[in-house]
């Protein structure tokens, strides 16, 4: 498989130490990934020539634009509207929360029970929902 056949995975977490990991683990999976520390920086990441993505990993408490506004942005987009959104968060999330994050994404992730092979199976059924 080509760098241009693979799937490229949109990694947009403020936490360095995160995005590397999360950047590592897809690479080994054998997909592009593509990272952003904030929701205005995702969204320049966005609008360049030429890229594309097959899904995304937002974390949802972030400075600057939170990760709901960003996913909001990614629905708006004509381009991305389809697109699998993986939430990624550190707190717990109230039933308004979680109803809107079923209506707006994949799934939710939270960070305090990482898993790393419930990650990867995540991924890959995000990956496959879209295909």
């Amino acid at each position: 498989m080509t760098e241009k056949e693979k799937k490229t995975i949109f990694v947009v977490d403020d936490d360095e130490m995160l995005r590397a990991f999360y950047a590592r683990v897809l690479n080994m999976e054998g997909f592009n990934v593509v990272c952003a520390e904030n929701g205005d920086d995702a969204i320049e990441v966005m609008q360049r020539e030429g890229f594309d993505m097959s899904m995304a990993i937002v974390d949802l408490l972030m400075p600057y634009r939170t990760g709901w506004e960003l996913i909001e942005h990614i629905r708006k987009s004509s381009k991305y509207s389809t697109v699998p959104i993986v939430a990624i968060t550190g707190l717990s999330s109230s039933t308004k929360e979680l109803a809107k994050i079923e209506e707006q994404c994949f799934t939710i992730l939270n960070k305090g029970e990482f898993d790393l092979e419930n990650f990867k199976k995540t991924i890959r059924e995000a990956i496959a929902a879209n295909a």
